[in-house]
């Protein structure tokens, strides 16, 4: 059975000679019962083409905000400031990057400044000492500040952030955060946000990233915090696209059910979201569950219109278009052979991630009993569909929520919770590290 694949058809504007990415739009079934109304997915993806060696990476407006409160003393500040001079080394002289320190007060240690004298700058780094408390909310705010000074669109505008506490001076619920990350979104500057030890509130920088559409990290120690900003800035380098926006639009008798994992918004038959930015050849993705009308047995029948737009390096946009239908049988074994799995694999993945947040919940309530059944199923479902779509992914997953089960017995709850919490993060916002 020949699966329905849609490739969207991709226009650029002008002063951009190629794309930078490739769009799909696919349906779990492309192949439906005829006659019955059912349920299916869509999934939106946009994937990042690989760059030629010889070309340049876009350059990058990057401002780090540091917590140095009281909490972040001894090894803690060490490894910050280590890791800090070590991200600075990999700058380019066009770069800009800008250094905040924050506890009762905000510190502008280097202001927004091209990366062409970096030992001033890494001396800099290296005078900063700890004390106070956590002004987190006036740190990010400060380094969007040293960002706009500098803020384009042929750059990659970012916000790192490094906190090991709790936000207790100034804004400080995960509520107000993720509405300044929003905000700072429309601007066009990501907020990644990396939490340290086992002091900071999780869900607050997860909040904060996710509005921004940034990263999120978890260092558990101050010896991760290298290896962290590594990753991060290799995914700085990397970026290919910025600023996706995709919209859907359902056909008549189509319902919207819900998105997947992602934040989006459904306004009758339309769905609008934002994925953020690319990192070198990595995919991210909007699912939807829909609602099929009964359909007659003849012919193909719209699902769907797709748009998507981007940035592109430089600074160029890049629009693409395309239709999703689905055809009409009467033969079991046919609609089931004609299941595109990949999309299966990718709802499994988010249903897996949903249902975490949903025992995170029960497991904060003091309903461990419950909390465990959802790991449970989650368990099941990626054993049994890993064999149902022969895939090694929710093959190689499965082991891992064993292990959620006994971390959800032990006594360090704090820790486990940070852990899955990340993890959830990871799958739901196809984080490239």
């Amino acid at each position: 059975m020949r699966q329905i694949l849609a490739f969207l058809a991709i226009t650029l504007l002008p002063g951009f000679a190629q794309a930078s990415v490739v769009v799909t739009s696919e349906i779990s079934h492309p192949l439906v019962r005829s006659g019955t109304a059912q349920t299916a997915y869509l999934k939106i993806a946009v994937r990042g083409k690989p760059a030629p060696k010889d070309e340049a990476r876009a350059p990058v407006n990057v401002a780090i905000v540091l917590d140095k409160s009281g909490s972040m003393g001894g090894q803690k500040i060490a490894e910050a400031r280590r890791a800090a001079t070590l991200a600075v080394e990999r700058l380019h002289p066009d770069d800009i990057v800008s250094v905040v320190t924050y506890d009762s007060v905000v510190h502008v240690v280097v202001p927004a400044t091209k990366a062409v004298d970096k030992q001033s700058i890494k001396a800099a780094i290296n005078g900063i000492h700890s004390s106070g408390q956590t002004a987190l909310f006036a740190g990010v705010a400060k380094g969007a500040a040293e960002l706009r000074k500098f803020l384009d669109p042929e750059r990659v505008n970012r916000v790192i952030l490094l906190s090991d506490g709790m936000a207790n001076v100034g804004p400080s619920s995960p509520g107000e955060l993720a509405a300044l990350g929003a905000s700072l979104s429309k601007e066009g500057i990501a907020v990644t946000t990396i939490g340290l030890g086992l002091g900071y509130n999780e869900d607050l920088m997860a909040r904060l990233a996710q509005s921004s559409e940034g990263n999120h990290a978890f260092a558990e120690g101050a010896e991760d915090l290298a290896r962290i900003f590594n990753l991060e800035f290799g995914d700085l380098f990397a970026v290919t696209a910025q600023d996706i926006q995709l919209e859907i639009s359902c056909a008549p008798g189509v319902r919207p059910i819900r998105v997947l994992g992602r934040e989006a918004l459904v306004s009758g038959q339309k769905i609008t979201a934002r994925l953020g930015h690319l990192a070198g050849v990595q995919e991210r993705f909007l699912l939807v569950e829909v609602e099929l009308p009964r359909l007659p047995s003849k012919g193909a029948h719209p699902v769907a219109s797709t748009s998507v737009s981007y940035r592109a390096k430089g600074g160029s946009h890049g629009k693409a278009s395309g239709k999703v239908h689905v055809r009409t049988s009467s033969d079991p074994k046919a609609i089931e052979s004609a299941v595109t799995k990949p999309v299966m694999v990718s709802v499994t993945e988010m249903l897996v991630a949903e249902q975490n947040k949903v025992a995170i919940r029960l497991r904060d309530e003091g309903r461990k009993k419950e909390a465990k059944k959802v790991i449970q199923r989650n368990v099941e479902m990626l054993q049994k569909r890993a064999k149902k779509y022969k895939s090694k992914r929710l093959r190689q997953q499965a082991p891992k929520a064993k292990r959620t089960l006994i971390d959800f017995e032990s006594v360090d709850w704090n820790r486990t919770r940070k852990r899955l919490r990340k993890s959830t993060y990871g799958s739901t916002n196809q984080q490239s590290y």
